[in-house]
């Protein structure tokens, strides 16, 4: 993000005198599947969003849900992240 913000400040910069440029991450999107009421794509609008939040888009946990077990993939610049939580 503070490549994409330096890059825009400069071509402002030329056709703005002081300008301030700011660059924010409204929202990403998420998929959640498995054993929730209604898997699929949700848009999140919160940088700092938990994955009980994404459960909660989701409907929560089926009866046959495992909250011992649920598995979060993140992506990162190292490629794909995978941290099984105990939501108990």
């Amino acid at each position: 993000m503070d490549k994409v913000q330096a890059v825009l400040q400069q071509k402002v910069t030329a056709y703005v005198r002081d300008a301030n440029v700011l660059v924010k991450l409204l929202s990403f999107k998420i998929t959640v599947l498995g054993e929730v009421k209604l898997p699929g794509r949700y848009f999140i609008y919160n940088p700092q969003a938990t994955i009980l939040e994404a459960l909660g888009m989701a409907g929560d946990l089926t009866e046959f849900g495992n909250r011992e077990n649920v598995k979060l993939i993140r992506q990162t610049a190292k490629g794909s992240e995978v941290v099984l939580i105990n939501l108990t």
